[in-house]
């Protein structure tokens, strides 16, 4: 009795030690059901495998409805039609009570596609069988089944709200079948799964004894059989020059009269590169940025585009190269930052697009860029960037530099003005000038003044709109200097400790955008203690406002955080600090940080424009200003001049009628003079015929005076009234 006892204790002890030993691993294998079943998915069963060419194999297509009720579903599959041939659409079990659009398939463009329903109150299942279906290896290589985006699952709450399904695809790789015969190998084309350059191909295999003969053929098929015509006891191929793709040996050996079993080998050859691509520069072939970011992007129909490498070409002089750096920043997890020196002579280097070159000086450089296939063949394409000094350059918010001068706002655009200024002063001349000509060639050479009144209301209008051209320029100038006053911050870091709860460490910032615009987003990041569900909690309080925000992330498993905001802040001071939070732990506060926003955009309702963008507006204005005043003054000086040419044609034109005028009115005093003279020579003149005779030699002494002295006042008065 004692000894069962002693028995009982003794099972009881190792049942209880079983116990402590795998309740945990079942604690987790249970928590591991729970958190598989708290998310909805629909999946591939088997989710890979390895597959011969030419065999078939069963995938089926489930549900996990994550511990929720469903009643709808619907389902696409994209598999590769040059790899994989569906066989069967579906057949067996189930979940489907109702098929609204039944399994079907196209082998062309590799889809499969269904859709069902299930009677209320629906299925709870972590593997439901949707359907199974039956596909066919044709060929080498790796084939994904994937589950399209618009495949989904429906909840049954009578709204049909979608179950956000997670969807996941199959991996298969196909194989030829084992060998059956000979034992094949390749010196030129070793690796079946690999793709080679070379077309010319050689082929070896083993004789063992006995064996009287081999048949082999080599074709495009994975799985054919040779003819039973013996090619003799050779024990090597060669083929030349065979065509891009991929090729296939089947060899057979006879022994004993009978044929024995076939071996497939496959030989993938491409000796063509990726089609043609042009590479894309960003903002521009010939800019003023030193930051620019190259595209580019190709496809291959046969091996597959395997990488992209790149190599940048100085094309300045000697003397210069020297100064010529580039940075290429490579998109990583690690944020890798490479220095590539271009002083030497540059060797290709691996990229992905976009790639992000940062130059250090102004110059020209070819960018050249291969793309390469898996089986070693590249396409090369080329462009040539050329950055140049920018005339006109804007610093920020302080000034623009001009020709390489450095220009601060407050003295840039006094100087616009000042010259907007001169230039409608100078328009308001020549306009003027323009006017009085036009108004003195239509008054003629015989100086018309019917048209006074008229040249005196331009006149009035022409002050007129000569105050309000400067008062304009003023208005513009006083604008100008009150949009390009910018508020300077200043960044102070001040540490602060609060007493309180001190389980967790505080998280530690390493990266903060400090400096930053008001049409920039706010971004922070560092690292703090990692743990199961682990938060950081970042405040942002607005020391104009005193309204505090507060916005949480999640802490990855290595330890590290990063927030970034979805939305612009509003220009001010704030003070900027961080919690960690485990559960219903929470950390100290950490030091707080005291952050700058600078108002360098304005918002107007729904849109927002930057500083920059409003003085390239003004920029723009003041050059439409310019140019506008420089063909203003074009335009008249052009029509004045043409005017007053034509004036002083007419001016000549009236001198010489004036002459012929004046000297027919002298020939005809003459000869009264002559005919007096006889007369006196015949008689004595009369007091009468005396003083006619004293006036006919005032009136011509008068005539021979005025005849330059009339066309000299003419030509002065039209000279001083066209300056």
């Amino acid at each position: 009795m004692i000894a069962i006892i002693k028995l009982m204790r003794k099972t009881l002890f190792f049942l209880l030690a079983i116990g402590f030993v795998f309740l945990p691993f079942l604690f987790l294998i249970s928590l591991g059901r729970t958190e598989a079943q708290s998310e909805a998915s629909i999946f591939l069963a088997p989710a890979g495998g390895t597959f011969a060419v030419g065999s078939t194999f069963n995938v089926t297509v489930a549900i996990n409805t994550g511990g929720k009720a469903i009643n709808a579903f619907k389902v696409k599959l994209l598999f590769p039609p040059d790899k994989l041939q569906v066989v069967s659409s579906g057949a067996g079990q189930s979940i489907a009570g109702l098929w609204i659009i039944r399994p079907s398939f196209s082998n062309i463009d590799g889809t499969v596609e269904l859709q069902g329903a299930i009677p209320s109150p629906g299925i709870n299942t972590d593997y439901g069988v949707i359907t199974t279906l039956t596909f066919r290896a044709k060929s080498l290589g790796q084939a994904i089944i994937r589950v399209d985006q618009s495949s989904a699952a429906y909840l049954n709450d009578g709204k049909g709200s979608d179950a956000n399904a997670i969807l996941r695809n199959g991996i298969y790789n196909l194989v030829l079948p084992p060998p059956a015969g000979p034992l094949v190998v390749s010196p030129s084309h070793p690796d079946q799964d690999k793709w080679y350059n070379v077309n010319d191909v050689i082929l070896e295999w083993n004789i063992d004894p006995g064996v009287e003969g081999f048949s082999y053929v080599l074709n495009d098929n994975p799985v054919d059989v040779p003819d039973n015509i013996s090619e003799g006891l050779n024990t090597s191929a060669v083929y030349k020059s065979l065509s891009d793709g991929v090729h296939y040996f089947h060899i057979k050996a006879m022994r004993g009269g009978a044929w024995g079993g076939v071996t497939h080998y496959g030989i993938k050859i491409q000796t063509s590169g990726p089609a043609k691509f042009k590479i894309d520069i960003l903002p521009s072939k010939r800019t003023s940025s030193k930051n620019i970011t190259v595209l580019f992007n190709t496809t291959d129909t046969l091996s597959g585009i395997d990488h992209y490498e790149m190599k940048v070409i100085p094309l300045d002089s000697p003397a210069t190269k020297a100064k010529i750096n580039a940075k290429a920043l490579i998109a990583s997890s690690r944020e890798k930052t490479e220095q590539i020196s271009l002083v030497q002579t540059p060797l290709f280097f691996e990229v992905t697009s976009p790639y992000l070159l940062e130059f250090d000086d102004y110059g020209t450089w070819d960018i050249i860029v291969r793309a390469y296939n898996k089986a070693g063949n590249y396409t090369e394409a080329s462009e040539r960037l050329r950055i140049v000094k920018p005339f006109l350059e804007f610093i920020d918010s302080t000034g623009v530099s001009v020709g390489g001068l450095a220009v601060p706002w407050f003295v840039f655009w006094p100087i616009a003005g000042i010259v907007v200024a001169a230039l409608a002063y100078l328009a308001y001349h020549t306009f003027r000038w323009h006017v009085h000509i036009n108004l003195r060639h239509q008054e003629g050479a015989l100086k018309d003044r019917r048209v006074s009144a008229k040249l005196e209301e331009l006149r009035e209008r022409f002050n007129l709109l000569k105050v309000l051209a400067l008062f304009l320029a003023s208005g513009i100038i006083i604008y100008l200097l009150q949009v390009s006053t910018v508020v300077k911050a200043e960044i102070t870091t001040n540490q602060s400790s609060l007493s309180g709860q001190a389980q967790l460490p505080p998280p530690t910032t390493n990266l903060v955008s400090r400096n930053i615009n008001n049409n920039e987003l706010f971004y922070i990041g560092g690292r703090a203690a990692s743990g199961n569900n682990g938060k950081v909690i970042v405040y942002l309080q607005n020391l104009s406002t005193g309204e505090t925000y507060s916005f949480e992330t999640e802490v990855s498993p290595n330890g590290d955080w990063f927030y970034s905001h979805n939305k612009f802040l509003q220009s001010g001071n704030y003070l900027l600090w961080t919690q960690l939070k485990i559960g219903d732990n929470v950390s100290p506060p950490s030091g707080q940080i005291q952050m700058v926003v600078s108002p360098v955009a304005i918002q107007l309702g729904a849109s927002r424009l930057s500083y920059e963008t409003i003085y390239l507006a003004l920029m723009i204005l003041f050059l439409a200003i310019v140019i506008g005043l420089s063909v203003f003054i074009v335009y008249h000086f052009r029509h004045g001049y043409r005017k007053k040419k034509n004036l002083m044609k007419e001016i000549k034109e009236a001198e010489e009628s004036i002459k012929r005028g004046f000297a027919v009115l002298r020939r005809d005093i003459q000869a009264e003079l002559e005919t007096i003279k006889k007369i006196k020579m015949n008689k004595e003149l009369s007091e009468e015929e005396k003083m006619r005779e004293a006036q006919l030699l005032r009136d011509l002494e008068e005539i021979n005076a005025s005849i330059g002295k009339e066309v000299w006042d003419i030509e002065k008065e039209a000279e001083t009234e066209s300056a």
